[in-house]
C-alpha cells in the first residue's frame, strides 16, 4: 500500500487511517499497532518540522514480507539527517540534566526491530520493520 500526504502536522488524521486500514488487513496486535503507530508519527512529523524548503508531499508505504511489517517514508527534495545516527538519550539523567530533542527518535529506535535511512537522488528515505512475533 502505497500514498502521498500532505506535508503538514493536519495529515496525521489521514496517516493513522492509511495505517490502520493496513494494520487491520495483516491482523496485527495492538502492541505493534502502538509501536507503529508512535515511530510514523515521529518521523513524519519530523519530515514536516524540519524540512520546510518545500511544500512535496510525503509519500507512505507498508507492506509484508513473511512475518515482518515494512513502512517507508519518503519526502522529495530533502536534506540529509540520518535518523539512524541520531544519538540515544540518556534516560538515567534527572530531567533538568538532559538536553531537549532526540526523545522521540530514541522512543522509536526502541520500538521498532529494524531502521534504515537513505538520501539519494534528493529524497530523504526512511524505512523501518516491525516483526510480528516480536
Amino acid at each position: 500500500m502505497e500514498k502521498q500526504f500532505k506535508k503538514e502536522i493536519d495529515a496525521l488524521p489521514e496517516v493513522f487511517s492509511f495505517l490502520d486500514d493496513f494494520m487491520a488487513s495483516q491482523k496485527a496486535g495492538e502492541d505493534i499497532a502502538f509501536a507503529l503507530h508512535l515511530a510514523v508519527e515521529e518521523f513524519f512529523t519530523n519530515m514536516v518540522k524540519y524540512n520546510t524548503g518545500n511544500q512535496n508531499a510525503i509519500g507512505v508505504s507498508f507492506w509484508r514480507e513473511g512475518e515482518t511489517l515494512f513502512v517507508r517514508l519518503v519526502d522529495e527534495e530533502a536534506e540529509p539527517f540520518d535518523v539512524t545516527k541520531a544519538g540515544d538519550v540518556d534516560t538515567s539523567l534527572p530531567i533538568e540534566k538532559r538536553k531537549v530533542g532526540g526523545l522521540g527518535i530514541h522512543i522509536s529506535k526502541q520500538l521498532v526491530d529494524s531502521l534504515d535511512y537513505k538520501h539519494e537522488n534528493g529524497k530523504g528515505i526512511i524505512t523501518f520493520t516491525k516483526n510480528l512475533g516480536a
